[in-house]
């Protein structure tokens, strides 16, 4: 019976969030580690930290009263999960993607601020940040932009997009982590990585029996958009084709529509799909010709860079 409602609470918390944001990671941020400072602060900041990400609008969030809701049923107490396994334990039983851990201290005068955004399936660290701070004010004030930082997402100054040097972290940071291969393209994305793609379609033409070859070039314009450009021929007749198009990225699936020309068949479309697997993309493209109406569908392979 207690199983029944653990799925329930989750599928309520689950169904509510998907139906506003779709398939954006499940993300909640964890209670820090509190150091010569009172656990309400640390919790304070922590649900500070939590409306950051919401703003972001690219995660679904467990906020606090939602993750005590879940753990109270199960009966998991996280008073003592102080380390990474059983934080990582925590946000397996959350069903989150992603999860936010750290700790925050004072020293004297100082607040020193670690933080860390581990993935839940591997474990590993996607990006972390360390910062030190001369007053409580300043660590309040720089929470939105290190939330950001941590998120690889440009901090909105007022109306203004302004992205943040590396530069300006603190020496301590620990190094990044490449997210693992398919989950986290869209950060890459984001961050300035994988902006281009090379592939190569092989597509055969139901009704002229001929088998095209087409190189293409893809580059985005935005993070989850961008434009295309092809060019090839026909292995039987040398009819050459060219073609050009949008191409737009969800999570690790990237949907192509193109149109072109062809020198014997005349204009075309064509819609390709493609996973992507780290760098590398593969998937099926399907098209018609409409002076000749001949059908086509191939398959894609393409590399990230």
């Amino acid at each position: 019976m207690k199983r029944f409602a653990i799925l329930f609470v989750l599928l309520i918390i689950s169904a509510g969030v998907f139906a506003q944001d779709g398939e954006k990671p499940l993300i909640s941020v964890l209670d820090f580690k509190a150091s010569d400072i009172s656990q309400a602060e640390v919790e304070l900041f922590v649900d500070f930290m939590t409306s950051h990400i919401v703003e972001t609008g690219r995660y679904r969030v467990l906020d606090r009263s939602q993750r005590q809701a879940i753990l109270q049923e199960i009966e998991f107490s996280a008073s003592d999960c102080t380390d990474e396994s059983c934080q990582l334990e925590i946000g397996r039983l959350l069903a989150a993607n992603q999860i936010i851990v750290g700790s925050l201290g004072r020293i004297g005068g100082q607040y020193i601020l670690n933080i860390k955004l581990l993935d839940v399936q591997t474990g590993e660290a996607i990006d972390s940040a360390s910062k030190v701070y001369t007053s409580i004010d300043d660590l309040v004030n720089d929470s939105k932009r290190l939330t950001y930082r941590l998120l690889r997402t440009d901090f909105q100054d007022g109306d203004a997009a302004v992205h943040q040097p590396e530069a300006e972290e603190s020496p301590a940071e620990e190094p990044q982590v490449e997210p693992q291969p398919g989950r986290q393209s869209s950060a890459r994305r984001e961050s300035g990585e994988y902006f281009n793609t090379a592939y190569l379609t092989a597509s055969f033409e139901i009704g002229d029996e001929d088998l095209y070859l087409l190189l293409n070039y893809s580059r985005h314009i935005i993070p989850a958009l961008g434009v295309n450009i092809g060019a090839g021929i026909s292995t039987m007749y040398g009819e050459f084709t060219v073609l050009g198009g949008l191409f737009a990225d969800l999570s690790v699936l990237r949907v192509y529509a193109n149109a072109g020309w062809d020198d014997f068949a005349g204009f075309l479309v064509s819609a390709s799909i493609m996973f992507e697997i780290g760098r590398f993309c593969t998937g099926v493209d399907f098209g018609r010709t409409f002076d000749s109406e001949y059908f086509r569908l191939g398959a894609v392979a393409g590399y990230t860079f």
